[in-house]
């Protein structure tokens, strides 16, 4: 469960940016290229990284 929301937020964070991007023309472009970076890094790496720190705290 845990997992799932963290992904979702990766995904928020990429389409934060993504609306920043078209709606809002004086936000400075590298801005929105690090919260979409940094939401997918979120979305791909972060879940990995839990999910490999409790299988080792289980066993």
């Amino acid at each position: 469960m845990l997992l799932n929301l963290v992904r979702l937020a990766g995904i928020a964070m990429v389409l934060a940016a993504i609306a920043m991007s078209q709606l809002a023309s004086n936000i400075p472009s590298l801005l929105n290229i690090g919260l979409g970076l940094g939401g997918l890094a979120v979305f791909f790496f972060w879940p990995r990284k839990l999910a490999s720190q409790w299988k080792t705290e289980d066993e």
